[in-house]
């Protein structure tokens, strides 16, 4: 009976003590996605980090399998400010390891303030293979200066947002072998990229969510060949 609106309710206490609320609204407004922001507040009161962490997910899983759920959290100014490489959620490691899939989204640089530029990474999956990054262009159209009319979302190619002026080797390395058809050599990549050879192999092994290695390679110099796993899955 859902007719797709978008319900707010506003929670003072934390999610595990209102747990029974939350169903309450849930079957009273045919709702089958939740989405809880953010950790912190959500998990006020419960103890120390890990305690808060425990409770908090598990009040979040008894919510049923017919229910999707979504928890934002944040990470430290530290990782937020990070070039390339993987960030955790902020308190418990416990908030990590008890996501069933776990996705990280940043803020790249962008050239004018008309739009921002958003990279999502799959860190986490438990239930099958991590997805491939994705990259949005989320664009503010103003006819009069200070009064938003719309905005726009548009996809993006997520090997070309760059973080702090730095672009994530995988990412370049997925860019480039789009740009050489598809399958390429680690040395024509590195040629490509202006980059080690050693470098770029290391990479492409590091990353089997989103390289796939499509001929082996062998003695006397020969090349394995590369591409991206979500082409040779498609």
């Amino acid at each position: 009976n859902y007719n797709g609106s978008i319900h707010y309710r506003h929670m003072v206490r934390p999610l595990w003590q209102q747990i029974s609320v939350l169903r309450a609204e849930l079957a009273r407004t045919g709702a089958k996605f939740v989405i809880a922001d953010s950790y912190g507040p959500a998990s006020m009161g419960a103890g120390d980090w890990t305690e808060s962490a425990i409770r908090t997910m598990d009040a979040l899983h008894v919510l049923g399998e017919d229910v999707h759920r979504l928890l934002l959290t944040h990470v430290t100014k530290e990782a937020a400010e990070r070039s390339d490489g993987a960030g955790k959620p902020i308190a418990s490691a416990y908030v990590f390891n008890l996501g069933r899939s776990v996705w990280e989204m940043r803020q790249g640089d962008a050239e004018s303030e008309n739009y921002i530029l958003l990279k999502l990474d799959h860190r986490k999956a438990n239930r099958g293979k991590k997805n491939q990054p994705l990259g949005y262009q989320i664009g503010f159209v103003e006819s009069v200066p200070n009064v938003l009319d719309s905005v726009v979302i548009e996809w993006r190619d997520p090997g070309t947002i760059a973080f702090n002026g730095h672009i994530a080797m995988e990412s370049r390395i997925a860019s480039a072998i789009k740009r050489l058809t598809g399958r390429a050599k680690p040395s024509d990549i590195a040629e490509d990229l202006g980059e080690e050879v050693g470098t770029v192999s290391k990479c492409l092994r590091r990353h089997p969510n989103l390289f796939v290695q499509l001929e082996a390679g062998g003695g006397q110099g020969k090349e394995a060949v590369w591409g991206l796993l979500s082409s040779a899955q498609g």
